[in-house]
């Protein structure tokens, strides 16, 4: 029996040598997250990125990786990260 693996719908977003996947984290409230994929340097031939994460402020556009939001939705958002990864 195989255990369905429950993740958000992302929105993708792509600029100069970034990759950024919006989505919203519903459990206790509502908080739109985002996940960031940068492009830093070659190693041996092969590309390098940075992955960051956090909650995303509309405002401004960034990415708070500072905040513990204890949404009670981790294993989702969590699936939802690792969804991303190419």
């Amino acid at each position: 029996m195989k255990a369905e693996i429950k993740t958000y719908e992302i929105e993708e977003t792509q600029f100069f040598n970034q990759l950024q996947f919006l989505f919203e984290s519903v459990g206790q409230n509502k908080i739109l997250k985002a996940i960031q994929y940068t492009n830093v340097m070659k190693f041996k031939n092969r590309d390098v990125y940075n992955l960051g994460f956090g909650d995303y402020d509309m405002r401004t556009g960034a990415i708070n990786d500072e905040i513990n939001s204890n949404n009670g939705d981790i294993y989702t958002v969590f699936n939802t990260v690792l969804s991303t990864v190419l």
